[in-house]
C-alpha cells in the first residue's frame, strides 16, 4: 500500500535500498521479513517519497513495523519510537522537491538528510576488480580520455569473451575516488529503459527525487542529476539494447529510450 501511494516499482524500492528484485517481492508477500535495519532504512526512504499521509506518519510508520512483529517468527524489535522521531524531524518528503534542493553541507558530506545513508558508489553487479593483469595501454587510453581530456561517453567495443567487462571494472575502480558517484548497471537481461533510469535518479539523488512517469521525462531527471555532480555511469553489455544483425546501429522496438540519455 505505502510503495503504491509512492508511485514505485518493486524494482526502484529494490535499487533504492541495495537489495534483490526478489527481496522486496518476499517482504510483501509475506513469505519473509526484513531485519530490524532495513526495515528502518525502508521506513525512512517511504518517508522521503511520501509514503506515508500528512500528520498520520508515526502511527503508519509503527504500524508496519507491527505487521513484522506480529507475523515474523524471527523479527523481535520493538518500533523505536525515538529513532522515528529523528527521522520524523529531519526528513522532508520528496514530492516537488526540486534536484540539488539540498543544505552547502549536506551536499559537502553527500548525503542525504535524515538517517538513510546511501553509498557514493552503487556497482550493482560489476565484477570484482582485485587483481587485473595486462591491458595496461587500453587502460590508460581510458582513464586519460576521462580525466585528462574530459570525454563525457567512451564506448568499449569487441568480441564477447575478450574481457571488456573486467577491463572497465578494473577503470571505473581506479578512477572512482576522483567522482562523486558511480553507478554501474549491466543490461545483460535487457531491462526496460524506465527501470534502470528510475533505479539512477533514486541513487543519484539521495532518494530525494521521484522518476517521473515517462522515459522522456525520467531522461531529463537524470541528465539534470548528471549535471549537479561530477558522476560516473557505467552500462555494462549494452549490445543487448541493440537491434541484432542490423546494416546500421540502431535500438530494438521498445527500447528506444536508451538513446534519450
Amino acid at each position: 500500500m505505502h510503495r503504491g501511494r509512492a508511485g514505485l516499482t518493486q524494482r526502484e524500492v529494490a535499487s533504492a535500498m541495495g537489495v534483490s528484485d526478489r527481496t522486496i517481492q518476499v517482504w510483501e508477500a509475506g513469505l519473509g521479513f526484513p531485519s530490524a535495519p532495513s526495515l528502518q532504512r525502508l521506513i525512512a526512504l517511504y518517508m522521503r517519497v511520501g509514503a506515508f499521509r500528512k500528520g498520520r506518519e508515526g502511527h503508519e510508520a509503527a504500524a508496519l513495523w507491527d505487521t513484522a512483529l506480529e507475523t515474523g517468527r524471527r523479527f523481535k524489535s520493538a518500533f523505536d519510537e525515538e529513532w522515528f522521531a529523528t527521522v520524523l524531524a529531519t526528513t522532508q518528503p520528496s514530492r516537488g522537491v526540486p534536484v540539488g534542493g539540498r543544505s552547502a553541507s549536506e551536499r559537502a558530506a553527500g548525503t542525504a538528510p535524515g538517517l538513510l545513508a546511501v553509498p557514493k558508489h552503487d556497482l550493482g553487479d560489476a565484477p570484482a576488480a582485485t587483481v587485473f593483469y595486462g591491458r595496461v595501454q587500453e587502460c590508460e587510453s581510458i582513464v586519460r580520455w576521462v580525466e585528462t581530456d574530459g570525454c563525457r561517453l567512451v564506448g568499449v567495443f569487441g568480441m564477447g569473451g575478450i574481457g571488456k567487462t573486467a577491463l572497465i571494472a578494473h577503470v571505473a575502480q581506479t578512477i572512482s575516488p576522483r567522482f562523486d558517484a558511480v553507478f554501474w548497471r549491466s543490461l545483460r537481461n535487457a531491462p526496460p529503459c524506465r527501470d534502470w533510469l528510475a533505479a539512477a535518479i533514486l541513487f543519484f539523488s539521495e532518494q530525494l527525487v521521484i522518476p517521473a512517469e515517462t522515459e522522456d521525462a525520467r531522461a531529463g531527471q537524470l541528465l539534470e542529476l548528471l549535471r549537479d555532480r561530477r558522476c560516473l555511469l557505467v552500462l555494462d553489455n549494452f549490445e543487448t539494447v541493440l537491434e541484432p544483425g542490423a546494416s546500421e546501429v540502431r535500438y530494438r522496438d521498445g527500447y528506444t529510450g536508451y538513446g534519450l540519455v
